[in-house]
């Protein structure tokens, strides 16, 4: 997948029903329901929406957990 600025990665934890998995999303689009969304709720708890340049740099982590991990490696390898 090539970086878009228009694209989005959504970003589900390990706890939700479908065990951390990343979605495509457009701007603006954020935040539309995904098939794991509890009833009356927009995304699940512990959702990260993360530019597709920025989830790539990072190696492209698989789930919330994977993107806070990578994202604490860079910082500490960067000096941020």
């Amino acid at each position: 997948m090539l970086a878009n600025e228009d694209t989005i990665i959504e970003l589900h934890s390990v706890m939700c029903r479908c065990h951390g998995y990343g979605w495509n999303a457009r701007r603006g689009r954020v935040g539309v329901r995904t098939p794991c969304c509890a009833e009356g709720r927009l995304y699940p708890a512990g959702a990260v929406w993360v530019p597709s340049a920025e989830w790539l740099a990072l190696g492209m982590p698989r789930n919330a957990e994977q993107y806070y991990r990578a994202q604490s490696e860079n910082a500490v390898a960067t000096g941020a």
